[in-house]
């Protein structure tokens, strides 16, 4: 392994790397300072709200949907009670049926040399 002696060159190099670390390090928290107060400045900072108009009495009317003729089809309305029933039967089913759990694998093996 090589080793490299401090020589009054090598010196500079070192102390000139440690004051670039340093100013970078100094500029960074200068920075996130200045975001934080920007921040803080702007988070105290609302828009003029605008005047909530009051609430009317008057009723408005619901526009009626008109259905197009694939959803009034004898053959969709059919598909949609299948539907309907077989969400009923899924929520019906038993998940915990003996008969669907896993087999036990817990074996009693010994093995010799």
């Amino acid at each position: 392994m090589e080793t490299t002696e401090l020589t009054p060159q090598n010196e500079s190099v070192s102390k000139k790397y440690f004051l670039y670390g340093f100013l970078g390090l100094f500029i960074t928290v200068i920075i996130v300072f200045a975001l934080y107060s920007v921040s803080n400045l702007l988070g105290n900072w609302t828009l003029p709200s605008a005047s909530n108009p009051s609430p009317s009495s008057s009723t408005t009317t619901v526009p009626v949907k008109k259905l197009s003729a694939i959803a009034t089809d004898s053959s969709f309305l059919e598909a949609e009670k299948n539907l309907e029933n077989l969400n009923k039967d899924n929520a019906s089913v038993d998940l915990s049926e003996p008969k669907l759990s896993l087999p036990v694998l817990e074996m009693n093996v010994n093995f010799e040399k």
